[in-house]
């Protein structure tokens, strides 16, 4: 069973994702849902992100002293893991501690297993092994020591040192202080932001303005919607009213061509989001989300492909959604964190 595979050398990104899992396993087991290591693996590479914000939401309710539980949605998603992958699991870790009885701590073979069940190679090798266990032993025998070997590495990494929830409180710390968490990208702070003050600019005649078309706006000519919008509010301030009002009438026809070619799907997404097996979110949350969904290219093409076969995608929609959600409620917080001194 060699390295290639099974794991890359010391990978960054691969070492991201087994903290993430170790993370997900100590904290939904110790909310009542226990789970093995691989099946927090499986979780975090299906979704980085959605597990990332279903983890922040839950630490968040634990410190703020509000009842925290898992999901109902990634509890069945787990129920599905455990029926489709259980049975390989079982098989794999009684061939490694009991038949084989190799000398590993008990961390060290759930990595092991982990690592093999996320490996189709890997998995047919295992699955060779466990055919002909006697006539393979030797074989086995080697392959997975040095398997062990070659994830020692990791292994330690992710048992090192503190707890992974414990930086949670030095970044909820840093975003009273008024500084971005580290997981917050800034140009999109600065595009939430600038939908405030594009509806400045309009505030007096009291147009109409939903904030997926400010955002669809802003990502199709960041940097021209952004000094379009700068000069009008210094005009507003300025008092040059002939000049303001023009140049408002053309920035609010370019909304009007965003609306009239994406209106009709934003429409339907939003009562598309009505019908999601997912949490209850209040609606500044649920608009905020169906923005970051209609601004991207990638939002607007899998929300159509949705929208084609809404019955059949409604689980895989709630589970991004969810995800989608989660990321709006971290930006809300962002938005509603003092300014730095």
């Amino acid at each position: 069973m060699t390295a290639a595979a099974t794991v890359p050398s010391m990978n960054a990104l691969f070492l991201d994702e087994l903290r993430m899992a170790e993370e997900t396993r100590v904290l939904f087991s110790a909310l009542g849902t226990p789970m093995e290591f691989w099946e927090a693996l499986c979780l975090a590479q299906a979704d980085a992100m959605m597990i990332r914000n279903e983890l922040d939401h839950l630490e968040e309710l634990r410190r703020s002293g509000r009842p925290a539980a898992v999901g109902a949605l990634h509890a069945r998603i787990l129920q599905e893991l455990r029926g489709s992958m259980g049975r390989s699991a079982q098989e794999i870790r009684g061939f490694i501690d009991h038949r084989l009885k190799l000398p590993l701590e008990r961390s060290r073979i759930d990595l092991l297993v982990a690592v093999i069940l996320i490996s189709a190679d890997s998995r047919r090798e295992m699955n060779r092994w466990l055919a002909w266990p006697d006539k393979h032993r030797r074989e086995a025998v080697a392959g997975l020591m040095q398997l062990a070997e070659e994830t020692a590495g990791y292994h330690r990494e992710i048992h090192a040192g503190p707890a992974p929830t414990s930086e949670a409180p030095a970044l909820a710390a840093g975003a009273k202080e008024g500084r971005p968490s580290r997981d917050v990208d800034a140009e999109v702070l600065e595009a939430l932001r600038f939908v405030d003050r594009f509806r400045e600019i309009f505030d007096r005649t009291h147009q109409k303005i939903e904030f997926w078309e400010v955002l669809c706006l802003r990502m199709e000519d960041e940097s021209a919607a952004r000094l379009t919008v700068d000069e009008l509010l210094l005009l507003k301030d300025g008092g040059d009213t002939v000049e303001f009002n023009e140049r408002a009438i053309g920035l609010f026809e370019r909304l009007l061509e965003i609306r009239a070619k994406h209106r009709t799907a934003a429409r339907a997404m939003r009562e598309y989001l009505k019908r999601l097996p997912m949490g209850s979110y209040g609606p500044e949350t649920l608009e905020l989300a169906l923005g970051f969904i209609m601004a991207s290219v990638e939002g607007r093409r899998r929300a159509a492909q949705w929208l084609e076969m809404p019955d059949q995608y409604l689980r895989e929609a709630a589970i991004r959604v969810e995800g989608v959600i989660g990321r709006a409620q971290h930006y809300q917080r962002e938005l509603r964190a003092p300014a730095a001194v």
